[in-house]
């Protein structure tokens, strides 16, 4: 707990005053709008990746799920919290996105898309998909905290009928809020692996998050017993699993885009790979994918707690830097142009969203003492 309590000082110092530094850019808004939308969609990430990653659990089991579980819920828990963060995003529609421009339907272009890209429905479907994930946490984190407590096996079904579900309406939610918040920032273009390649990084990001913590776990820590090597390996592939397949999908969509050479696809992969943006793509290449390739093929390297450690503050690094990548070009196109408030503003509401996560980590145990796999393990060392 005392980890936690200095971890949520530093986080809350830090995002006071990031956010402090931010309020002072008054003469900047344009750029304080688009700092804050990269900054809010890197804190909803992590959330919705963790809430994501803890429905696999319960759907799926397996000891590796008990060490971060405690940690998969809390995050998934802010959900309801960041709905404040989108209160600025919904001020600033106009600012952000052209389609919310007086006059933008004059464009034939965006006239046949205005049925769905439009102010009121923006609204209505943001603030949907903020409720549908903050129903899913809500019910996780009440089954799961009941099959702690009352050890209702009941609780473990309705649990993974809730991951089956989820999962679902998770994956297609999460889909067209990708289309919403990001794509939708150049109207114009569009890309059908788009969604399914921001859900699986948005995942990628929040596993290295509870990995990053749970490598941080000291000996007197609840977690230390279950820390076995196989769990360790276990994390460890898992992470490389979800490396894979994200790479998988950004290089499927470059390929089919680039192949098919339309102006209007072509395009968007020309703001990103020129203009010296190709130096933060050439970052996510090595930071995102080779680096930890060629780390994690090694049983070695996932079994040390300091190689898995720097490996996911990397990642967590790059979090960020995708979320730059995807969102930044569409605003300076022609250079790689990074202003302060990008950093700032990502550091003050991340600092607000860390200490949130650990204050809500900390009011449950860090164990789920009624988790499946966790009454198996027990079972199977008592015998």
């Amino acid at each position: 707990m005392t980890s936690f309590a200095r971890a949520r000082r530093m986080s809350l110092a830090l995002g006071v005053a990031g956010l402090l530094l931010a309020m002072s850019a008054f003469g900047h808004r344009d750029a304080l709008a688009q700092a804050w939308l990269i900054a809010t969609l890197l804190c909803v990430g992590m959330a919705v990746g963790c809430l994501a990653i803890a429905l696999l659990h319960q759907l799926t089991g397996g000891e590796w799920g008990v060490v971060i579980e405690r940690a998969l819920e809390a995050g998934a828990r802010t959900i309801p919290w960041l709905a404040l963060a989108f209160v600025p995003i919904l001020l600033s529609l106009p600012t952000l996105y052209e389609w919310a421009r007086p006059g933008a339907t004059a464009d034939p272009k965006l006239a046949h898309k205005a049925a769905y890209l439009n102010v009121w429905f923006f609204v209505v479907r943001t603030a949907f998909y903020l409720a549908v994930w903050t129903v899913l946490a809500r019910l996780l984190d009440r089954w799961s905290t009941e099959r702690d407590t009352a050890g209702d096996p009941r609780s473990t079904v309705r649990l993974r009928g809730l991951a089956a579900v989820g999962l679902i309406v998770l994956g297609l939610t999460v889909s067209f809020a990708a289309i919403d918040w990001v794509m939708s920032l150049e109207p114009r273009w569009y890309s059908t692996v788009f969604g399914g390649l921001v859900g699986v990084g948005w995942m990628l990001d929040a596993f290295a998050l509870v990995i990053a913590l749970t490598a941080a776990a000291g000996p007197r820590s609840p977690l230390s017993p279950l820390l076995s090597e196989k769990v360790r390996i276990d994390l460890g592939n898992l992470l490389l699993t979800f490396v894979v397949l994200w790479t998988y999908l950004a290089f499927v969509q470059l390929l089919i885009i680039w192949s098919g050479n339309i102006p209007e696809e072509v395009v968007w992969y020309a703001h990103r790979l020129g203009g010296g943006w190709a130096r933060v793509a050439w970052l996510l290449v090595l930071g995102r994918f080779l680096l930890p390739l060629l780390v994690l093929v090694f049983r070695a390297a996932k079994r040390s707690r300091v190689v898995t450690a720097g490996l996911a503050v990397l990642l967590i690094f790059t979090a960020w830097a995708n979320t730059l990548w995807l969102v930044a070009p569409a605003f300076r196109p022609d250079r790689l142009a990074l202003h302060w408030l990008d950093v700032v503003v990502s550091l003050g509401l991340g600092g607000l969203w860390l200490a949130l996560f650990f204050t809500l980590l900390s009011r449950r145990p860090l164990v789920a003492v009624g988790d499946p796999a966790l009454v198996m393990r027990e079972a199977r060392h008592a015998a």
